[in-house]
């Protein structure tokens, strides 16, 4: 199994990081591909959990948030110091617009099953799936699209110059993730003993959670610096906060296995499951990059 595993980070690895070198458009199509392909897992999953959710609707409400999502960011960056006809929306109407559309739309086709209760539930899940994956999932574009407020997308930040700073950001969120993946893993294989929550992830361990926190603080506080020019001490910090919300995150999608009684999301990628075994600690860790960069970091976004 490990050796699998391996095999396919080798593969997947690389590809994952010629999207993030690269940018846009590659980056906002690459996600909006994982997006739809999560968005199927989901549905696969709270079927099998026992909701009766609408599948077609739910991918379909799932990506119509996404793309709002996707656009949105696209527009706050491209409209910052502009004005004119194509900038006098709100920055997060579109998103909200979607948000208001899945909500009434799938209420509508829960009111049409013949038991309350059950129809109550499949349009919350559903609603879960939408905002889980549909908003989240974007997040990860909003990374690459952060920049200094004084300066553009291809601003070089910290000890490379020759990264760029949507590029820098990505490296960074992805080598946390990484780590804390890894660390985890190792660690808990190696001296885990206490079972970190039993009833969701027989295999996760306390020992593993922390050792996932520690080498993901190290990571991160060396791509950081390297990268970014934050200071270490700081980086470190980002690194162990978003390691330690990222394996919430593992374990929320756990949650939804458990109750389908499944073991993986998928079986797209040999040894790793699914899309959504692959991106459930991105999804987390994502947004609080962002929110770093947006409060401490003096970043913005650039179109």
């Amino acid at each position: 199994m490990l050796r699998t595993r391996v095999l396919t980070a080798l593969v997947l690895g690389p590809l994952v990081l010629l999207v993030a070198w690269l940018g846009e458009p590659w980056l906002t199509l690459g996600v909006g591909l994982v997006v739809v392909l999560a968005l199927i897992e989901a549905t696969d999953l709270l079927v099998a959990g026992g909701w009766a959710v609408p599948r077609v609707a739910t991918i379909a409400a799932g990506l119509l948030v996404a793309f709002a999502v996707l656009i949105d960011l696209h527009y706050m960056g491209y409209c910052v110091g502009r004005a004119g006809i194509v900038c006098v929306f709100d920055a997060g109407a579109m998103p909200v617009a979607a948000l208001t559309v899945a909500v009434v739309g799938l209420a509508g086709l829960a009111l049409r099953h013949p038991e309350p209760r059950a129809g109550l539930g499949a349009w919350m899940a559903s609603l879960f799936a939408v905002a889980w994956i549909g908003v989240l999932g974007p997040m990860i574009v909003a990374v690459g699209h952060l920049n200094p407020r004084d300066g553009m997308l291809d601003s070089p930040l910290g000890n490379v110059a020759t990264w760029t700073s949507g590029t820098a950001w990505l490296f960074l969120l992805l080598g946390l993730v990484w780590s804390c993946d890894t660390g985890a893993y190792f660690v808990g294989r190696a001296i885990g003993r206490r079972k970190l929550h039993p009833q969701i992830s027989p295999s996760k361990t306390v020992e593993g959670y922390v050792g996932g926190i520690v080498v993901a603080g190290v990571v991160t506080g060396i791509l950081g610096w390297l990268l970014i020019g934050i200071a270490v001490p700081v980086a470190v910090g980002l690194g162990a906060v978003t390691a330690a919300v990222a394996q919430v995150g593992d374990l929320a999608k756990s949650l939804l296995k458990r109750a389908a009684d499944r073991k993986d999301s998928g079986s797209l990628f040999p040894g790793h499951g699914g899309i959504l075994d692959r991106i459930d600690s991105l999804l987390f860790a994502a947004p609080i990059v962002v929110g770093f960069a947006f409060l401490f970091g003096g970043m913005g976004l650039s179109p």
